[in-house]
Formats: structure tokens, C-alpha cells, sequence
């Protein structure tokens, strides 16, 4: 009797294990599938050839996102890309990031690093919910340091910070 519920519970267990492996499987899969049809969108865009950076795959009940950057020299990009379950893109958008070639100004944004350490301290600073500020844009001060121009509820300043982060002060505007 003993020796045929250690069996059942062993069987029982390996079951288990062999659907979780299933599982994972059919996610790795499905991951390559989203990054294979938006790699492809992407290129038909005119970015073929681009270096993948930061790529980060997510999945809901009824769609799959693929977010990261593109660079090709000083050209630098981020993008989202959302596809169905049907494995369809349903959306696909590409944005110049600060400093690449394409981003208008004269004088190269901050690293995606100090706009996001900005953008954290205003959150602090106005004491809103984490997540509320957003950067808008950021010009460099020429000394090693940034402006970026960060909003968030009702607020708007002006943040100081190096290109590592390393916020020195936010202004009310």
C-alpha cells in the first residue's frame, strides 16, 4: 500500500514538472514568434541592420509586446511593438531617442539614465505617486551637465543632473 502512494505521488509530481516544462516551452516559443514578426515589421520600416538593445517581452490575455532600442551608429531609436494572440501586429511605434541623429536640437539630450533619475526625484521632490513625473525634453548645459524638463500632475521645472543621475536640483517653472 505504502509503495503504490509513493508511486501515485512521484507519477503525480512528474506530471507536474513535465507541464511546467510544456509551459515554458510554449512560452520561449511564443517569445520568439513576437520577436521574429516585430524584428521583421521593424525592418520593413526602413531600420534594417539596427543593433537590439534593452528588449523586454511582455504578454497579457490578449496580446504580446515587445519594447526596447535600435542603434546604428549615432542613430538611436526605442520602440514598441504590440502583437495579437492571432500573431498580427496590432501596433508598432518607433521614436528617436535624445542625443541619436534624428533628435531635431543642436546639442545631444541626456542619457536615458538622468532623465529617469530626474523624473524619480520630481515624483520626490512634488511628492506625487511614484511613476507621475515624465521627462519631456533635456538639452545639455555644455559643463558635463543636463536640463532635463520634467512634468508631473499639475507641475512643471527644470532638473540639474549629470549624465550618470546624479540630480543637483529641480526649479518650479
Amino acid at each position: 500500500m505504502k509503495k503504490s502512494i509513493v508511486g501515485a505521488l512521484i507519477a503525480g509530481t512528474s506530471a507536474w514538472i513535465l507541464a511546467g516544462a510544456a509551459i515554458a516551452d510554449l512560452q520561449s516559443e511564443t517569445q520568439a514568434d513576437v520577436t521574429q514578426i516585430c524584428k521583421q515589421a521593424i525592418g520593413d520600416k526602413g531600420y534594417k541592420g539596427y543593433r537590439y538593445r534593452d528588449v523586454e517581452f511582455n504578454d497579457s490575455r490578449n496580446s504580446y509586446s515587445l519594447t526596447g532600442q535600435i542603434a546604428k551608429g549615432a542613430k538611436r531609436y526605442e520602440f514598441n511593438c504590440v502583437v495579437s494572440t492571432r500573431m498580427s501586429i496590432t501596433d508598432l511605434v518607433i521614436n528617436p531617442l535624445s542625443g541619436g541623429e534624428d533628435s531635431g536640437g543642436g546639442s545631444a539630450g541626456a542619457p536615458a539614465e538622468a532623465q529617469v533619475a530626474c523624473a524619480e526625484e520630481a515624483d520626490r521632490y512634488w511628492q506625487l505617486e511614484n511613476g507621475t513625473a515624465i521627462p519631456m525634453k533635456s538639452k545639455s548645459t555644455g559643463s558635463g551637465m543636463y536640463e532635463v524638463t520634467v512634468a508631473g500632475g499639475h507641475h512643471r521645472g527644470i532638473c540639474t543632473v549629470t549624465e550618470d543621475g546624479d540630480v543637483k536640483g529641480i526649479m518650479n517653472q
